[in-house]
């Protein structure tokens, strides 16, 4: 605990009240605006989203990941210290694995943070650093998915409008670009190895874009 004791104590004030919430990671987590900046500002300009569509789409993949099928645009920090999924090797909020890391580190220049226990464990203790990597991990997403190949032709992914389009992102943030553009070819709708379906994905982008009355215009 003392990493995420060290993340609030940096970005937030604390009182007794504060610090017994944190200590039962119930308290809830607000991403310091410099840093949200930087987030938006990346999938506007590489995604096209606004803030607002961003929004929906990071929540609506949290409810699936570490929320248990609820929708909350004020998640608190047991959400952010989750690990599961296949294996028990995917981290934090929007449940990052080994390759989902590498590929976010690649595009932000940064060094591959590594998935051992040690770094599993600062990842999950650093919601800042998730925030970045999911916007980052989403952005490699987009750039593979409009790649074409022998059998693949990305303009049915490159020319849908904005709502579909994220919703291919959640099927590839589910079961990887790859799996996104069969779909998208074949419309053989997958599943993971719980059985979820990869365009179940869009319905949880739905949900928290009806809770946040975002327009996809």
């Amino acid at each position: 605990m003392v990493p995420t004791l060290l993340w609030a104590l940096n970005n937030m004030a604390m009182d007794d009240k504060k610090l017994s919430q944190l200590i039962n990671s119930k308290f809830v987590v607000e991403i310091p605006k410099k840093d949200m900046k930087k987030v938006y500002d990346m999938v506007e300009q590489n995604l096209g989203l606004s803030p607002k569509q961003w929004d929906a789409y990071r929540h609506g993949l949290a409810i699936k990941e570490s929320q248990g099928g609820k929708f909350t645009a004020q998640p608190t920090m047991n959400y952010y210290l989750t690990q599961g999924g296949a294996g028990g090797l995917y981290d934090g909020r929007y449940q990052l694995g080994k390759d989902a890391k590498a590929d976010a580190a690649k595009y932000l220049g940064e060094k591959n943070p590594g998935h051992d226990d040690k770094a599993r464990a600062a990842f999950i203790d650093d919601p800042v650093m998730q925030e970045m990597y999911l916007a980052a991990y989403t952005i490699k997403n987009h750039q593979y998915m409009s790649q074409g190949n022998d059998t693949y032709n990305p303009k049915d992914y490159l020319l849908s409008n904005t709502h579909k389009r994220v919703g291919l992102l959640g099927f590839a943030h589910n079961q990887g670009h790859g799996a996104a553009k069969k779909y998208i070819v074949t419309g053989n709708d997958t599943t993971d190895q719980f059985k979820t379906k990869g365009s179940a994905y869009a319905g949880f982008i739905d949900d928290a874009a009806t809770n946040l009355n975002v327009d996809w215009n």
